[in-house]
């Protein structure tokens, strides 16, 4: 396992030292897995910084909202000890990683971003209010934003820009559920997400502005199998998002334009998920498994739904 060198510094020649930060900490044993793993991911992809020494430090950080603070000549990083004690497994390593990409790799921020408003690298900033939807739960966007890391040239990977058409051939759809102008405040059903390889769902709103006229919010979503793929088109800006049961988050665009009517299309390619709304691409993604067999969608006031499931081949 790679060990983090303490680094000795000599204050009198920082311009910032650690005693700028309250209640600073050098503490290298608990970002050291952390650094382990950013050492091994450049090994795979033959960059070696077994021999760098990097000195992290707990501190309580205000500085326009940062949350880490990379000091590339005196090899030191700093990280807000209320985020990180906060923060998740995924956010930590993401943070590591990005502070690492100033410290050990030398690269600036990078606010780029898909068409549909997936960040194209780790090495996002804040600069110009900058923002973009990153998938940290995901092993394949996983994959990708360490490539990128490591190599900024590294561009989408095909099973993301493959698979972007609404409309393909789909090879003998068996119709499991077609209905169309249901009035209702909710749908429940059950379906065999996880042995089932190829199938889409897709529910389409119709005319909820006309509906929701003395509501605050309509939420349009679909629960499937654990997961939700969903709108809020009255919130203060128009919110998508995609998440688990958990709460993890592996899509959101909080100012997407909706139309009056919402049609949320899923479809499942083996262990591919790709999401559309209103027949654009917007994420994907992949699934392993499913929690459970439930698919349902539930509402503020009735609204007006066509609904299609299908498999295909």
């Amino acid at each position: 396992m790679k060990k983090i060198i303490p680094f000795i510094l000599i204050l009198s020649f920082l311009s910032c030292s650690q005693d700028d930060y309250e209640n600073s900490e050098l503490n290298n044993t608990e970002f050291e897995p952390y650094f382990d793993f950013f050492i091994e991911e450049g090994i795979i992809r033959g960059q070696d910084y077994t021999n760098y020494n990097i000195n992290f430090y707990l501190a309580d950080i205000d500085f326009n909202n940062a949350v880490g603070l990379c000091y590339q000549q005196y090899e030191r990083i700093i990280i807000d000890r209320e985020y990180w004690n906060n923060a998740n497994e995924k956010d930590k390593e993401w943070l590591v990683f990005h502070e690492l990409g100033h410290c050990l790799l030398n690269r600036s921020h990078r606010n780029e971003k898909s068409n549909s408003g997936d960040c194209l690298s780790l090495m996002k900033g804040r600069e110009n209010s900058f923002d973009c939807s990153e998938n940290l739960f995901s092993s394949l966007w996983r994959k990708y934003y360490i490539d990128e890391l490591f190599n900024q040239d590294t561009i989408l990977p095909n099973w993301y820009t493959n698979n972007q058409e609404y409309s393909i051939n789909y090879d003998n759809p068996l119709e499991i559920v077609s209905i169309t102008n249901l009035n209702t405040e909710s749908y429940n059903s059950t379906f065999d997400f996880n042995n089932t390889e190829k199938f889409v769902i897709e529910f389409n709103f119709k005319d909820w502005e006309i509906t929701s006229n003395n509501l605050t919010s309509v939420l349009a979503d679909i629960y499937f199998g654990g997961y939700s793929f969903g709108s809020a088109p009255l919130s203060e800006r128009g919110r998508l998002h995609i998440r688990n049961n958990n709460g993890e988050e592996y899509y959101e665009n909080i100012e997407y334009n909706f139309n009056n009517n919402i049609k949320l299309t899923i479809r499942k390619n083996n262990e591919l998920l790709q999401f559309f709304i209103d027949e654009q691409f917007i994420h994907a993604m992949e699934i392993e498994s499913f929690d459970t067999n439930l698919l349902k969608a539930s509402f503020e006031t009735a609204i007006n739904i066509d609904i299609e499931i299908f498999e295909y081949n």
